[in-house]
């Protein structure tokens, strides 16, 4: 089990769910030094880069995932299921990795939930 490919919904549920730091204030705090104001700053980014490299404006009143939007949809629409199946795990991977740690930040005992050791014995699931 150990030395094969993973399946890619694991993979992409992990990658999603690794990606999630840049939104959550305990990291944006607690790691990086972030107050409120430079954390909620943060969430403007998206649009920014998408006005200044592709030249769309932002949509007056848009509150949307924007960043969650991706080419997949016309170039590989097969993999474009991945995605919201993909942040379904996360979100389960995230709960449970929460409830057995108690978060992310500074705290050691993150990875067991995700580890090999973790599928063998149960603990993930």
């Amino acid at each position: 089990m150990l030395r094969s490919r993973p399946q890619a919904l694991v993979t992409e549920a992990v990658a999603l769910m690794l990606g999630r730091p840049r939104r959550d204030p305990e990291f944006l705090g607690g790691v990086l030094g972030a107050g409120r104001a430079v954390a909620d700053a943060l969430a403007g980014t998206w649009w920014d880069l998408v006005e200044s490299l592709q030249g769309l404006h932002r949509p007056e009143g848009r509150a949307a995932p924007d960043w969650a939007s991706m080419i997949h949809l016309a170039v590989a629409p097969v993999h474009y299921q991945s995605y919201p199946l993909g942040e379904l795990l996360a979100s389960q991977l995230d709960q449970a990795v929460r409830e057995h740690a108690g978060g992310f930040v500074g705290r050691p005992a993150t990875g067991r939930p995700l580890g090999p050791a973790a599928f063998l014995t149960g603990l993930a699931g």
